[in-house]
């Protein structure tokens, strides 16, 4: 065999080998509870830091003025910034007034005065409901 073929073979096997190594590696770390936590919910990413603007929900796929960003104050003088999201079925039954409906950029002040509200609370024969969850992850 020409010394190029042999060199190019032993470039080839070396390279396999260390993908298969790395592979392996990767295996055995993902065998551990704590990399498998983390895997799964990747709960210490943070993506805000990426330049998103999370007062423009369209760019993340919703319908035009489908989301409605908020402000939530807490008892301890925290404020948490939140979506309201329209359900689908509320927005196909109301999409015309939605949006044409002219909104000010960035979180409202208070969330029972906007239409996406009372969209909600008067479309069915009963008001609906929210249920936010939250779960610590130590």
């Amino acid at each position: 065999m020409p010394q190029t073929a042999t060199s190019i073979l032993n470039r080839l096997a070396l390279s396999v080998t260390v993908a298969v190594g790395l592979y392996a590696v990767l295996i055995g770390i993902l065998l551990t509870p704590s990399a498998q936590r983390f895997a799964l919910y990747a709960h210490k990413i943070n993506t805000l830091c990426l330049g998103d603007d999370l007062s423009d929900a369209e760019q993340f796929g919703f319908a035009k003025n489908q989301v409605t960003p908020f402000n939530l104050s807490t008892p301890d003088g925290e404020t948490l910034f939140g979506w309201h999201i329209l359900p689908l079925d509320v927005y196909v039954r109301n999409e015309k007034a939605i949006r044409e409906e002219q909104r000010a950029y960035g979180p409202v002040e208070d969330f029972t005065q906007t239409s996406a509200f009372r969209f909600l609370t008067t479309s069915g024969p009963e008001p609906a409901k929210v249920l936010i969850t939250c779960r610590y992850l130590p």
